[in-house]
């Protein structure tokens, strides 16, 4: 298998804004078998009209061919990709008939410009992942936990003893006797090839689809995104208008917002107030996904348009935006890079500006034991717990505005509330707009990754309980930096 070849395929994938996510798919529709019948109908559909088995030798090349499997595949990506589609519209992932015909038109376009093998490669890729991460996890799992589906929560035991039979073939597992019983191990072979997998999709931008779009079955219940920032932030939208305000953008025609995250900033009125009265936002993120994007006054007015690109990499020329905003929050992006490719965007005379966290501190005793499954996970020390960004003051922010060429650089101090009151809400937050926490949940087995959800709802209850409404109220420091473009070069 060439990595080239198959990263490709996961990009592909992505630019066709289709999803394939075996978990997705197996924990959205599994109680919805009028979705999953309707799914299934076209997954065979597209098997018979695309796959003939005069060529199968030739289109799978060294891929060993499952006409199961292949059924499997078109059906999964049908699934996940009617949850995309769902989300991005409405941002809590209700899917109906109207979304699953959608991903079908979708899948088949897809199929018609790059092939059913391809997207037979990518679930091989996806569900290689899930398949072996248990094995990774535990160690030890016994022949009848994968057969009863006791470890691979939430695929069906029906697909698992056909996945089994492959990566015994392949040789990413092997059964080992453990007195009456016997036990599957991941192979030397398999854990590179695991680590391989996650390699493949880390450089085609396909891990943070899946842990973005991982949100929607971590969680029992999606909220109204608006309500949950406003019980988080509590002054969050006031403390996002002065920064908007501050930096001076009123009247931009085009204006470029990257690292949208959760959509904070988007859904400020204040934003919408600046832009010129047939202005014009664009918002980038690497996970492509905007809560309630349909509720969007602006999208509505079709002013508005959504990308997916990473922030270190924006898909746009040089300087075509008025004016590029970005925020900062409890992640590990390369600031600088985004700082310089937001420049590179801008026009001359065009302004740069950038809100970020200066601290967190996970050292208070609140947050301390509300967290500390997640600290035991990640394995950090007590002492060492602290999730703030790499910059330590407002004035290392602004250098390196200079450092990318920006010049009458400004920087101001400001402070943003976190309450804690409703524990289901900040969990939710987090989940949908800190990486690292998605990404070390995405570490974990669908199942612990569910209970890990679970434990910490129960405990920031708990949490709540015994700590005051003082002890609960978190004074965050923010920075507000920006800058001009003043040259070509």
């Amino acid at each position: 298998m060439q990595a080239k070849q198959l990263t490709q395929d996961l990009k592909d994938c992505l630019a066709a804004e289709a999803l394939l996510d075996p978990s997705l798919a197996h924990s959205v529709f599994r109680h919805r078998p009028e979705l999953w019948t309707l799914a299934e109908q076209f997954a065979l559909q597209f098997y018979d009209r695309y796959v003939q088995a005069d060529t199968v030798a030739a289109t799978f090349g060294e891929f060993p061919f499952s006409p199961r499997l292949m059924r499997y595949a078109l059906q999964d990506m049908i699934l996940s990709t009617a949850c995309y589609i769902a989300y991005r519209s409405t941002s809590d992932a209700v899917v109906t008939l109207a979304h699953v015909r959608q991903a079908a038109d979708r899948i088949q376009m897809f199929i018609t410009r790059h092939g059913v093998d391809a997207i037979y490669r990518i679930y091989f890729v996806i569900m290689g992942e899930d398949f072996l991460q248990p094995f990774q996890h535990y160690k030890d799992v016994t022949e009848a936990e994968v057969l009863q589906g006791l470890r691979h929560h939430p695929i069906a035991p029906e697909r698992l003893d056909h996945m089994l039979m492959v990566a015994m073939a392949t040789q990413m597992v092997r059964l080992k006797p453990r007195g009456a019983e016997r036990c599957i191990q991941l192979t030397k072979l398999g854990a590179t090839h695991l680590r391989w997998i996650r390699e493949m999709q880390a450089a085609a931008g396909y891990d943070t689809i899946r842990t973005t779009m991982s949100m929607v079955y971590q969680l029992d219940e999606v909220h109204d995104w608006e309500a949950v920032c406003e019980a988080v932030f509590p002054e969050g939208v006031a403390m996002r208008g002065r920064f908007v305000e501050w930096a001076g953008i009123d009247g931009a025609k085009q204006v470029l917002e990257v690292s949208y995250g959760s959509g904070a900033l988007t859904f400020d009125r204040r934003l919408q107030q600046a832009l010129d009265r047939d202005g014009r936002l664009v918002t980038v993120d690497a996970a492509g996904v905007m809560p309630s994007l349909a509720n969007h006054p602006l999208y509505r007015q079709g002013r508005m348009e959504v990308r997916q690109a990473p922030a270190g990499r924006l898909p746009f020329a040089d300087g075509v935006f008025d004016a590029c905003l970005g925020s900062v929050f409890l992640t590990h992006t390369d600031v600088r890079q985004m700082i310089a490719e937001m420049r590179r965007t801008v026009r001359v005379g065009g302004v740069v500006a950038l809100v970020y966290v200066l601290h967190f501190d996970f050292q208070l005793p609140f947050l301390r034991d509300w967290f500390d499954p997640v600290f035991r996970l990640a394995r950090i020390r007590p002492r060492t717990r602290n999730a703030t960004p790499r910059a330590s003051a407002a004035h290392e922010v602004a250098a390196w505005f200079h450092e990318a060429g920006l010049h009458h650089v400004q920087w101001k101090e400001d402070t943003v509330l976190w309450r804690v009151d409703r524990p289901e809400y900040m969990i939710e937050y987090l989940l949908r707009g800190v990486r690292w926490l998605q990404r070390l949940l995405m570490s974990l087995p669908w199942d612990d990754r569910r209970s890990m959800v679970l434990e910490l709802i129960d405990r920031g209850r708990d949490a709540c309980r015994h700590w005051g409404p003082r002890d609960r109220t978190l004074e965050i420091p923010v920075a507000m930096v920006k800058g001009m473009r003043v040259t070509g070069m």
